[in-house]
């Protein structure tokens, strides 16, 4: 990750008293407080985007059964257990409401793959620390929240994160263009909505838990979100007046 600035993590003593280092005027040491203070407020803001809006959807599924009907949908107190009913083959087609259940099948995989293991794997139930950002023209400024401290090479995750390239690569051909390269791997996986199989899907959590990662931009989990509420907004419209 020689991407990742870990500015933010360097001390300010050092800095200013190493031999042949720069000393650091009022100025400097001003805008570097500064950037630290943002940062933590930064990442404070990141974490409660993704938990609130685990909590958003897990609301969206009791919503879905008011709509539907008591009786006719099991009542689900999180999202993962309604998207796995919908997915279970006696479900398939879904007479109740075919057209909602085939939009929890076919454009949610942003939950699975960015939303879910980022609350629950990476902010939640983790020992990760948030270690810098990446930069780039097209991703624009990302947090990293990683394992900087174990001294892991992470060489089984990197394994791992390999072969489901080259598993998935003949349905994401842009899967191509990704280098073999553990982070640039999780990240696109995490950025993109890639129909995992339910194994593939625990070991790439599991590489998640262990390692960190990249964080996608919370404009692309918001822009998701959006298009998901307004393509529910359009398959219950004039549900309520049908109650």
């Amino acid at each position: 990750m020689s991407t990742v600035d870990s500015s933010l993590n360097c001390s300010d003593d050092n800095i200013s008293k190493s031999p042949g280092v720069h000393k650091w005027s009022p100025r400097e040491r001003r805008l570097y407080g500064e950037a630290q203070r943002l940062y933590i407020e930064l990442t404070l803001d990141y974490e409660s985007f993704v938990v609130f809006t685990a909590v958003l959807m897990n609301k969206v599924a009791r919503i879905a059964q008011l709509l539907i009907g008591r009786n006719k949908i099991p009542s689900h107190n999180c999202f993962t257990d309604h998207k796995k009913y919908f997915l279970k083959a006696e479900n398939i087609p879904y007479s109740p409401k075919e057209d909602y259940a085939r939009l929890i099948r076919e454009e949610t995989d942003w939950f699975d793959n960015f939303l879910k293991p980022s609350r629950d794997k990476i902010i939640l139930h983790s020992d990760l620390y948030w270690s810098g950002t990446r930069q780039s023209s097209e991703g624009g400024v990302r947090f990293v929240k990683a394992d900087i401290l174990s001294g892991s090479g992470f060489r089984e995750q990197a394994e791992t994160m390999t072969s489901l390239k080259w598993k998935y690569l003949e349905i994401y051909p842009q899967l191509q263009e990704v280098p073999d390269n553990l982070w640039e791997l999780v990240e696109f996986f995490m950025s993109n909505n890639v129909k995992f199989e339910a194994k593939d899907k625990e070991a790439f959590y599991s590489v998640l838990q262990g390692c960190g990662s990249t964080l996608p931009s919370l404009h692309y989990l918001a822009s998701c979100v959006q298009n998901f509420l307004k393509e529910f907004s359009k398959v219950f419209n004039g549900s309520y007046s049908d109650q």
